[in-house]
């Protein structure tokens, strides 16, 4: 396309502009009119005239910091207007507007003005877009659900219903909604495009209400074919979808007290970490952290060094992309020379740093930041629902030598034929997980049973000789807040070839005979729950060393830090809760102290004498006013150890319990 004054526009040119000569531009071109603005990165963009009015108000900042680059990445470009446009746009500014200031910015003074610019954006939203505003109606429904390519998905679906069949449906109907050329003019089209409505809900409206899960959350066998687009017709489906608003209630009550408990607690136990210390500690610790794809979010803002010790950011750039697959020596407030100060520096924090104000206690951001999006997750039990699926167990390479999943179906589990190259192959059944083994071996007819009712296993184990020599090994059965139960089928090779008991804690059955292509074991159609994932986080990061999850794991060894944050990230992260490896480190690093032998438990001041420990250990023995803050504050009163022990740390509470403190109280801290 030819350049001319009528259409080439240079984005710097702009800034001058005041409010009523930029909206004076609307009038000079038509709305589809493509203009042509170029950019101080070199980019020539193509777009309207509209949307670079509306991204002119963004560049206020440019204004008030000109040597901040004007970029294409902070106009709208081509996309529309959707809640998330104004923060992504507002974001690529500000991270270009530090980097150029560095050092020279009162982040105070731009989180004001920042303010000011959305205040701005509102009252041009109000008082110039609102004749732009379109409702919905009946007909924008109707139109999407009886159209042919809709049609069509659904009748796919309804073919053959089932789990994955319905997930494959909520995969063709976005994809439909995203096509150009699929009524584009249609409101409810272009909420669900541009984001301002999720997609989970209009599968809902338009494909099908899909599968729900009770109070337990475990899944209703048949799903609910119909969408609330067309109506629910039969009386099954009223009565298992009104199981979601159940949930919702009992959601409420009981596990958002838990949640916030967890959140009260893990607050006070991240205060210590008081300070950011500003600039690099000139640390020569890093973590070697090996970047995979996904990492970008995982560690976004986040420094690593460079093999010029340079510091580069983590992020959706290409730096960090053509460092996926390489390891990185990744800053990281564990590794912070001035951790045992109370504080991080910058360089440490990573970017996040700029996020919380001057005077702002970053233990305390890391914390309420994990549970505000647990507490959020809880609070959505109704409306993930609409997402409603069951997901595979992750089995590990010493379980996958002995089971597998099922091909067809995941949620059954097979004995590997390979196990039966060795002699005498039996499998090991704790009694506590078979209580209802024998009542069941006595019922006529063991089709008539559920087999949910008759074991709940979790592990089992695998005994064999190999050589003459007798090897027991372990295989793992379930998943999250999910025992699996024996089949049917593998009930019945018990019934024919029994089982016996030489130890009082499992009991033996042998696999000679059975048929290696039936499941042996069946996972229950049981939805995650996000109390139970809630429970499990919270025993992740507040245990001691003696816990499963950080059993074995040398906190003074980099190798083992990067284990568990990337466990316990990865474990967050597949339950659909995102969270900075930045304040999962802050935590970690808020439960480790120097010697719980020698009751010290003071944050480690050095890379040789960390020790995990619980939280409840580190809520009494850590802070006095911490631990009067939290609960049981007569046993703390009473208890003589509480006068004489050394070595406290300071906390955030001490003011509000502890007159004039000694000054060498704080002095001993800092040793």
């Amino acid at each position: 396309m030819s350049k001319s004054k009528s259409n080439f526009i240079i984005a710097r040119n702009l800034l001058q502009l005041k409010e009523d000569q930029i909206w004076e531009l609307e009038y000079l071109y038509e709305p589809t009119e493509t203009v042509v603005v170029a950019f101080d990165d070199g980019v020539e963009m193509e777009t309207d005239i509209r949307r670079t009015i509306i991204s002119w108000y963004l560049w206020k900042l440019h204004r008030l910091y000109p040597e901040t680059p004007l970029t294409s990445k902070h106009h709208l470009g081509s996309t529309d207007l959707s809640s998330k446009t104004f923060i992504k746009l507002e974001s690529a500014i500000c991270k270009n507007l530090i980097e150029m200031y560095w050092g020279r910015v009162d982040l105070q003074e731009l989180a004001r003005q920042i303010y000011e610019l959305n205040t701005d954006i509102h009252n041009m939203v109000v008082s110039k877009l609102s004749a732009y505003v379109e409702t919905l109606d009946a007909t924008d429904i109707v139109s999407i659900i009886y159209h042919p390519s809709v049609q069509e998905a659904r009748a796919e679906m309804l073919a053959a219903p089932s789990p994955n069949s319905i997930a494959k449906l909520y995969e063709k109907i976005p994809a439909i909604l995203k096509d150009p050329e699929f009524l584009p003019y249609n409101s409810l089209k272009q909420t669900a495009v541009t984001g301002n409505a999720s997609v989970a809900q209009i599968n809902q409206i338009i494909a099908t209400v899909g599968l729900r899960t009770d109070i337990n959350s475990y899944m209703f066998p048949k799903p609910v074919l119909d969408s609330f687009g067309t109506g629910i017709k039969r009386l099954h489906d009223f009565m298992i979808e009104s199981r979601s608003a159940s949930k919702s209630l009992m959601f409420q009550k009981d596990p958002i007290r838990d949640t916030e408990y967890f959140n009260r607690r893990l607050q006070i136990l991240c205060q210590p970490i008081r300070y950011i210390f500003k600039g690099d500690c000139g640390t020569s610790n890093t973590l070697p952290w090996k970047l995979q794809v996904g990492d970008d979010v995982a560690l976004d803002g986040s420094y690593y060094e460079d093999e010029d010790g340079i510091l580069q950011v983590i992020g959706k750039n290409d730096h960090t992309r053509k460092m996926i697959g390489k390891v990185i020596r990744l800053r990281n407030p564990l590794t912070c020379a001035h951790r045992h100060l109370g504080g991080i520096c910058e360089a440490c924090m990573g970017q996040l740093s700029y996020t919380i104000p001057a005077g702002t206690n970053p233990g305390h951001v890391a914390a309420y930041t994990m549970g505000e999006k647990i507490t959020q997750a809880v609070l959505s039990v109704k409306h993930l629902d609409g997402s409603t699926e069951i997901r595979e167990i992750s089995l590990d390479a010493g379980d996958r030598k002995y089971v597998s999943l099922d091909k067809a179906r995941s949620e059954l589990i097979k004995i590997n034929e390979s196990v039966n190259k060795y002699e005498d192959v039996t499998i090991l059944l704790p009694v506590e997980a078979v209580t209802n083994l024998a009542q069941a071996m006595s019922t006529t007819n063991l089709r008539e049973l559920s087999i949910f009712k008759v074991s709940h296993l979790s592990k089992v184990g695998i005994k064999y000789t190999d050589d003459d020599e007798e090897i027991m090994d372990f295989a793992t059965v379930s998943g999250p807040s999910r025992p699996s139960s024996l089949t049917l089928d593998f009930l019945e090779h018990i019934r024919k070839v029994g089982y016996s008991q030489e130890n009082p804690k499992h009991i033996e059955v042998s696999l000679k005979g059975w048929d290696f292509n039936k499941p042996a074991f069946q996972l229950p159609q049981k939805q995650i729950n996000m109390l139970d994932f809630m429970k499990q986080f919270s025993s992740m990061l507040e245990s001691d060393g003696n816990s499963s999850i950080k059993k074995g794991l040398d906190p003074n060894n980099p190798e083992d830090l990067v284990a568990f944050l990337r466990t316990i990230y990865e474990y967050s992260h597949s339950h659909n809760v995102h969270i900075n490896v930045t304040y999962l480190s802050i935590a970690t690093l808020a439960l480790l102290v120097r010697s719980v032998e020698d009751n010290d438990f003071r944050i480690p001041s050095d890379y040789s004498n960390a020790e995990f420990a619980s939280s409840s250990s580190i809520m009494h023995q850590r802070s006095i006013g911490a631990a009067l803050a939290f609960e049981e504050q007569g046993n703390v009163i009473l208890n003589s150890k509480s006068y004489l022990k050394e070595h406290r740390v300071p906390h955030p509470m001490d003011a509000m319990f502890i007159n004039q403190p000694d000054e060498q109280y704080f002095k001993k801290w800092g040793k």
